[in-house]
């Protein structure tokens, strides 16, 4: 195996990874409302991306997700609380199929502080190892985003390299990379 590389690409559009307290369920188009309400600039400002305009816009970007999941390729996942389905943020891997494969996660303001970052990082190791034989992904962080640069080092990331981002409307961010071993033992969530 080609390290790094899924070894089985696939329709993912109905992947469901469970774990203690949450679901991650792969993005389908009836998700849009839910997810573009919890997106803002306040969120976005240690993303890489910048918040969709309108609700139609994020519509296309979720039609380009369902694509790539089609292919195997990339797979957007929503965030749940399992015992209410309440939203709590979203998890993308990206570049499956090749030898860069990526993950980022988010949580909407209401979420963070409660280990549901860790928890879905940790479901989401698990499945990357047995259900894709992925060995490793990149976990880019923007350099002061200091609760996903704790994520990521209690997901076993170990920082390498660093870029800079241009974003759309001009801030330029500086882009701390992550890898995380799929195979390295994840401590368990916080309170555990």
């Amino acid at each position: 195996m080609v390290r790094g590389v899924a070894t089985t690409a696939s329709d993912l559009r109905r992947t469901t990874i469970p774990s203690e307290r949450l679901s991650l369920t792969s993005f389908e188009q009836a998700d849009a409302r839910a997810v573009f309400a919890a997106i803002d600039r306040t969120l976005a400002r240690f993303m890489v991306w910048d918040p969709p305009t309108s609700l139609e816009a994020f519509e296309r970007t979720g039609a380009d997700w369902l694509a790539r999941m089609e292919k195997g390729s990339d797979l957007p996942l929503l965030i749940r609380a399992a015992a209410t389905r309440e939203f709590l943020g979203m998890a993308t891997l990206q570049n499956l199929d090749t030898s860069e494969p990526r993950l980022g996660i988010w949580l909407k303001e209401g979420a963070h502080g409660k280990g549901y970052g860790r928890e879905a990082g940790h479901a989401l190791l698990n499945w990357l190892r047995e259900a894709m034989r992925v060995e490793f992904v990149h976990y880019p962080v923007v350099a002061g985003d200091i609760p996903s640069k704790r994520l990521a080092e209690a997901l076993g990331g170990k920082k390498g390299g660093s870029h800079a981002h241009r974003k759309a409307w001009g801030a330029e961010l500086k882009v701390l990379e992550y890898r995380i071993d799929t195979g390295l033992p994840i401590p368990p969530p916080r309170g555990k």
